[in-house]
């Protein structure tokens, strides 16, 4: 069976066909799996024929869909174009040969060698006229000349979540609510063609400690998504209720965990951290150390947020390597630029379990202060324990010394920013806020963060004050 790109991209009218190259784009398994469910459930609404053609042989009309919806994703400028077009065809050619380019010397190193070939080249090149014979090698000449310095792109924005009102029209028409096949089992991705930016669903136990660390974040400037509590008896919890009933996914987590209150946030199009593999390592970072510097200062400064939180499931420095809870966003030219924090929760509030600690909580917080927090300047054993949680094929990018030095700077920065942007008054706030949400086991102790605050601030004024003796 063919059919002419231009006839299947017609049969995904906005927003179906744009909503799925977004989450092509985003770079991450469970994105990749609502990609096809967007377009599986495009086509069988409007052509259930070849839907049900797709369907027939198993596991190729997998692989059919997945190529199908691959090739929509890269002919989103170019819907009316033919394969058997000649000059197509040629920059097809074209594009190949920069992609290949690309994992050899990095992605944003090709293009801007690409965009110094002089200025009839690059054109015929764009048009799609006959390849030029030496245009490769001239590519390969320019790039050798490199390094090119690269400047950190603007920093992104994560949206606020949309209002009561647009989320009720967004339940009423959801189409599509599938599991994340990663993660926590309570995470539902959904599609509603009432806007263009999807929400995120989970059903977990302690909706209310989720968001409450979620708003430490968000106090901090640190990316991570909008989020909201609802109850599930509420109207709108009633409408989600309805919304996502019909899917068997759904079905089962209610006959296993017994949660009361829904966790709503918006959508984050990127990868996890552990999703990035060698071929995008080697395009994203080759020639681009800067954007893996600023990743590695990040992430120092959210496991900074780990300790304040006593968050155990993200990095070993204090509890277990979960790189699943670390996103990535790229932006354009490929550029992995910033490192989002999701699923994170409050540990510092929950009982501890039948197995009597070595040391409490607060003990092992002040311990990583002391060790970070040093006025010798060495690098922590934090910083080492978050540098052996990257993967080797990472850190081949940069070597281990700077590595780690990036990591105790964002260690350091992350307990400054809680020491100057946390207040008593904000936690008293956050507090108030989540409290008629609050159930018998889904809690704060708002006495133990006002005392890790005083630790951190006690801490980092003390370092501070010795720092200005040194100078002196």
């Amino acid at each position: 069976m063919s059919l002419p790109i231009s006839h299947i991209s017609r049969l995904l009218l906005p927003p179906d066909y744009a909503r799925a190259a977004q989450e092509f784009r985003s770079g991450s398994r469970d994105g990749a799996v609502l990609g096809l469910e967007v377009i599986g459930n495009a086509l069988k609404e409007r052509c259930p024929g070849i839907y049900q053609f797709l369907n027939k042989e198993g596991g190729s009309a997998f692989i059919l869909q997945k190529k199908i919806c691959h090739t929509l994703s890269s002919f989103s400028d170019n819907e009316s174009l033919s394969i058997a077009d000649q000059r197509f065809k040629n920059r097809l050619r074209t594009i190949d040969g920069l992609a290949k380019l690309s994992l050899e010397y990095g992605s944003a190193h090709t293009k801007n060698a690409f965009l110094c070939l002089k200025t009839p080249i690059r054109e015929k090149l764009d048009r799609g006229d006959a390849p030029l014979a030496d245009y490769q090698d001239k590519m390969i000449r320019q790039i050798e000349k490199g390094p090119f310095e690269f400047p950190l792109p603007k920093r992104l924005q994560l949206p606020s979540l949309p209002t009561e009102e647009e989320r009720k029209e967004y339940w009423k028409q959801l189409r599509i609510a599938t599991r994340s096949k990663a993660g926590h089992i309570g995470v539902f991705y959904t599609y509603s063609p009432c806007f263009m930016e999807d929400l995120v669903v989970k059903a977990p136990i302690r909706a209310a400690q989720e968001c409450f660390a979620s708003r430490i974040f968000q106090s901090l400037g640190f990316m991570t998504p909008d989020t909201l509590v609802i109850d599930r008896y509420s109207k709108e919890g009633k409408l989600i209720e309805q919304a996502l009933s019909p899917f068997e996914e759904f079905q089962n987590h209610c006959r296993t965990i017994p949660f009361q209150k829904y966790f709503v946030m918006n959508r984050v199009h990127g990868r996890a951290f552990e999703e990035i593999d060698e071929a995008t390592a080697k395009a994203a970072f080759t020639n681009d150390k800067i954007c893996l510097y600023s990743i590695l200062e990040q992430i120092g400064q959210i496991a900074a947020v780990d300790v304040f939180l006593y968050y155990q499931d993200r990095f070993s420095h204090i509890g277990y390597s979960n790189l699943g809870n670390l996103m990535c966003l790229e932006q354009q030219g490929g550029r992995i630029t910033t490192a989002v924090a999701i699923d994170q929760s409050i540990d510092l509030s929950k009982p501890n379990s039948g197995f009597v600690a070595a040391k409490s909580k607060l003990e092992i917080i002040h311990e990583v202060l002391g060790d970070v927090l040093n006025s010798d300047g060495r690098i922590s054993s934090a910083a080492v324990a978050l540098w052996n949680d990257i993967p080797d094929h990472l850190k081949q990018y940069v070597n281990e010394q700077d590595g780690l030095h990036r990591l105790q700077q964002g260690l350091v920065d992350g307990f400054q920013a809680i020491a100057e942007r946390i207040t008593p008054e904000l936690l008293h706030q956050i507090d108030a806020e989540l409290k008629p949400e609050y159930t018998q086991n889904d809690f704060i102790h708002l006495v133990d963060f006002e005392t890790v605050l005083e630790m951190i601030q006690n801490k980092v004024q003390l370092e501070m004050a010795f720092s200005v003796l040194d100078k002196k």
